[in-house]
């Protein structure tokens, strides 16, 4: 099973995500939550995940802060971006830092 990271500062939306999907019939298990991106890198720093759910603004350390950490640190792990944001420009500066 692959293992995933869902960061989001808001428990509702991790709550529902870890629910509302079946991830066992897809291979995958939430094998971690954190609320921001300090979290999320304290939790990468000790635990291995193969996929990360994440939210783009967040208190402490945003999403692309985040990112720009993971690359910098080279933790290889695939990131799939959660936003309600609609500015395109959030998505393009995500690219740079090889989300898919």
């Amino acid at each position: 099973m692959l293992r995933v990271l869902l960061v989001d500062d808001e428990a509702l939306i991790c709550q529902g995500l870890q629910r509302l999907l079946p991830w066992e019939e897809f291979g995958l298990v939430v094998a971690g939550v954190a609320n921001d991106g300090r979290a999320a890198l304290s939790l990468l720093e000790r635990e291995r995940f193969d996929i990360m759910l994440l939210d783009i603004s967040m208190p402490h350390m945003s999403g692309l802060e985040l990112l720009a950490e993971i690359r910098r640190r080279s933790i290889g792990i695939h990131t799939i971006i959660i936003s309600a944001y609609s500015d395109f420009s959030f998505v393009r500066e995500a690219l740079t830092f090889g989300v898919e």
